[in-house]
């Protein structure tokens, strides 16, 4: 595949936008050609290329042109680089977009269509990782259970009590590796989520919604993330 120069980089800024979402699509293998229609469920994009489920077999050396039915059509030429047998008829494919010069605009128009999906997205975090907060001292930390998150809220557990009546900043990092995430949240939701067998003198757990008020800046972490870990 020919690199894409500065300009095409400069196009498209390394992201994967999680979409989730069926589609129709003409499918032609080779040079263009009469077309087959069929539903495609589109997992997710990025600059470089689409993860797509159908049920038909496409070969892995030629180039296919997908034209998919969105709001506006988009016709991209691209490979397969991979594909995964899920059952008879049901086929996983991760396609490398080919980069010619005049599918620039179209994979645009992917990545700018696909954008608001991967905001509504949630992901399933299901781990431990420490919020700073400055609530009670500058660099004020706690554990939480992050149990899922999107670029709007986040869904954790602690055993310790969030202000319900104003802003406050927090900082976090999904993995070590990611640059830590900077944003203004506020309480949603808090309730006790001690359970009926809790006992007293027992440490309280609280089920926690938080809304962030800057979901530009969380959106880029997950995006981030999503680069550096494609399976979360």
């Amino acid at each position: 595949m020919k690199k894409a120069s500065g300009s095409e980089r400069r196009i498209f800024p390394r992201k994967t936008l999680i979409v989730k979402k069926m589609t129709l699509a003409e499918i032609s293998i080779g040079e263009p050609g009469v077309p087959r229609m069929h539903y495609v469920y589109i997992n997710d994009v990025s600059e470089k290329g689409i993860r797509i489920s159908t049920d038909i077999p496409l070969p892995s050396r030629k180039v296919i042109h997908l034209k998919l039915h969105l709001d506006t059509p988009v016709l991209i030429p691209a490979k397969v680089q991979w594909k995964k047998e899920l059952g008879i008829s049901n086929y996983t494919y991760g396609l490398e977009f080919t980069m010619a010069a005049e599918s620039l605009q179209d994979i645009a128009k992917l990545m700018e269509w696909a954008t608001p999906y991967f905001e509504r997205a949630s992901f399933h975090i299901n781990s431990t990782i420490h919020l700073t907060t400055g609530l009670r001292e500058p660099n004020d930390t706690l554990y939480a259970y992050i149990k899922t998150i999107s670029p709007l809220r986040m869904e954790l557990t602690s055993h310790r009590e969030l202000p319900e009546n104003r802003p406050f900043e927090i900082t976090f990092s999904l993995a070590k590796a990611l640059t830590p995430c900077v944003t203004r949240v506020q309480v949603l939701y808090q309730k006790d989520d001690s359970g009926d067998d809790a006992h007293p003198g027992d440490e309280h757990s609280l089920a926690i919604i938080l809304e962030f008020l800057d979901p530009e800046a969380v959106k880029n972490h997950l995006i981030e993330a999503l680069a550096e870990y494609p399976s979360m």
